[in-house]
């Protein structure tokens, strides 16, 4: 995989994840500036980084590197959500006990009425 589409995976796996580049700092211990280098294709994670990675933005290696098709998010494939939803995913990604809820919600309105 290309250096710039790995760089194009870690930015659009963090914005979809709803966490700035500070976040991801804090939760690996580095600075923003070095998260923000990463996406911009002035270096990488080393390897143990990219397992972090994976498990703060929920994906698996292969989703990260944007191998997996399931992932409407990476590789070739353009974020299918638009501004508003984007800000919700911002928003219940801060707040645990608001995303509960609209989960409730959710399995409310899709549950199978057999």
């Amino acid at each position: 995989m290309p250096r710039i589409d790995i760089a194009n995976a870690l930015k659009e796996s963090r914005i979809f994840a709803g966490l700035t580049c500070e976040d991801v700092a804090v939760q690996i211990g580095k600075s923003a500036k070095t998260v923000n280098a990463w996406e911009n294709n002035r270096g990488q994670p080393d390897a143990d980084t990219f397992v972090t990675l994976c498990g703060i933005y929920n994906v698996n290696i292969s989703q990260l590197f944007g191998m997996d098709s399931d992932n409407e998010v990476l590789g070739n494939k353009k974020n299918t959500l638009g501004k508003s939803e984007d800000a919700l995913v911002k928003l219940l990604n801060k707040d645990p006990k608001k995303m509960e809820k609209a989960f409730k919600i959710l399995e409310i309105l899709f549950e199978d009425d057999t």
